[in-house]
């Protein structure tokens, strides 16, 4: 397993709470499609490692939330880390803008969480993804009530 959460929730099951994951994030959404020798179709998650991933995620968010699920409309803020590859300058690339997709990263995050601290991910009312280069890997979250009004655009 490669979660280390880090919490710095002000009280134990309370909204605000911000926590950190370390290991390599995993993308989920992508699958691999299987026949079956009955003629129906297996499909496979392709990201290696996304179970313990979530299981991670889970596990730390268990740690700072103690109630259950809020039903409350939420704003989330994912930070993503990653290590920069030795081949890639700073010049090149100053962030990590290959793969995976950041939706996919979001996705592992958000449905890990669901049924901890909220009941459902539909309850993101709005979600701010970062994605950087630093010395190790993981992710850093905060969630919060969604207190200000969310201006529609005009088209």
């Amino acid at each position: 397993m490669s979660g280390d959460a880090r919490s710095s929730s002000r009280t134990m099951g309370t909204l605000p709470i911000s926590f950190s994951v370390r290991g390599t994030p995993r993308p989920q959404g992508s699958k691999n499609a299987y026949p079956t020798k009955s003629g129906k179709v297996h499909q496979v998650e392709s990201s290696k490692g996304l179970p313990d991933w979530r299981a991670d995620v889970k596990a730390a968010a268990e740690r700072v939330w103690t109630n259950p699920p809020t039903e409350l409309p939420l704003y989330v803020v994912l930070n993503f880390q990653f290590i920069r590859p030795k081949s890639v300058s700073v010049k090149k690339r100053p962030y990590p803008s290959v793969r995976p997709d950041g939706d996919k990263l979001e996705r592992a995050i958000l449905d890990a969480i669901t049924k901890v601290i909220f009941k459902d991910d539909c309850q993101v009312v709005q979600c701010l993804r970062t994605e950087a280069y630093g010395e190790f890997e993981g992710v850093h979250i905060e969630i919060r009530e969604q207190t200000e009004p969310i201006h529609p655009w005009v088209l």
